[in-house]
């Protein structure tokens, strides 16, 4: 839907040029599952040059013939219309500092794009399969690639592979696991943290059972740091 409704914006826009919608739907993969926080509208020159030099090297696949999706536009794209529309986090950085960050950052995209060191394990097996003419939509040929693979009957750089491998090893995968921050808190003091305990009414059934009453030192709050 806000791939669609940018799409609809910049044609709106004179001098626009086409919208490569594969790429910004690349960009907001990224933010929505590439980052803790998955915000879409919140970006900073660390995310810009994340996902053109890290994550879409590590996740979108360009097969053998195929051009290179223009990430640095697209990305231009979306950061103006979320700023035009005000969905722009405003917590994020102005639009101006992260377009530049695009500009700095654009250069090395397809350097990093070409480098297969940076690739991800999928990315590398597909890419491999299709350069030895495997049939991607064929569950079939794909089985039969892959037996081959295992079997060391399908040439490839080991040194390339074992860099994917050691990387993906210390880095994990590209996609993050979601967690918000959590905000500072300040417990009261231990006598007040007792007397809530004390009207918890589950405490109270454990505390008059046998096995409540011979642990029943276990059951004090925790301490109030």
């Amino acid at each position: 839907m806000l791939v669609g409704r940018l799409e609809r914006w910049a044609g709106q826009v004179p001098g626009s040029a086409a919208v490569d919608t594969f790429a910004v739907a690349a960009a907001l993969d990224y933010r929505h599952g590439g980052t803790v926080d998955g915000r879409l509208g919140l970006w900073e020159p660390r995310h810009v040059q994340a996902f053109l030099l890290d994550w879409a090297p590590r996740t979108v696949t360009v097969l053998p013939g195929e051009e290179l999706p223009g990430a640095p536009d697209a990305l231009r794209l979306l950061l103006r219309y979320l700023d035009a529309t005000g969905l722009a986090d405003p917590r994020g950085t102005a639009l101006d500092t992260l377009l530049g960050a695009v500009d700095d950052t654009a250069a090395g995209y397809p350097q990093a794009m070409a480098d297969r060191t940076r690739w991800g394990l999928a990315k590398f097996w597909t890419t491999l399969a299709a350069e030895q003419g495997v049939d991607l939509g064929s569950p079939a040929a794909l089985a039969r690639f892959s037996k081959r693979a295992r079997q060391g009957e399908i040439p490839y750089d080991e040194d390339v592979l074992q860099a994917i491998a050691a990387r993906h090893m210390t880095e994990g995968s590209p996609d993050a696991l979601r967690a918000e921050p959590q905000l500072p808190v300040t417990l009261p003091p231990p006598e007040t943290l007792r007397a809530e305990a004390g009207r918890v009414g589950l405490l109270g059934m454990l505390q008059g059972s046998p096995h409540g009453r011979a642990g029943k030192a276990g059951l004090s709050p925790p301490p109030a740091d």
